[in-house]
């Protein structure tokens, strides 16, 4: 595997952060729509939405392990 560098890590995980987003966004899509939806179409919809979060959220606490907070911000630095 290639590495990555600390800018190609930031514009994966917001890329990760933004479908993390899209994703519940979906799940809340669902659960408005529970009339038109089979109970078990339902089940197996949230199931998938939940196991491809779980994915992202893996690949998110990765690079947040990987990465160091090399931008310490300035507000932080005053407290």
């Amino acid at each position: 595997m290639q590495a990555k560098t600390p800018v190609t890590l930031r514009q994966r995980k917001s890329e990760i952060e933004i479908t993390l987003r899209y994703l519940e966004n979906q799940r809340h899509e669902m659960e408005d729509n529970l009339r038109w939806v089979g109970k078990a179409a339902y089940q197996s919809r949230v199931a998938f939405l939940n196991e491809i979060a779980g994915w992202y959220r893996a690949e998110l606490a990765e690079i947040n392990r990987t990465t160091p907070d090399s931008e310490p911000r300035s507000s932080d630095k005053s407290r």
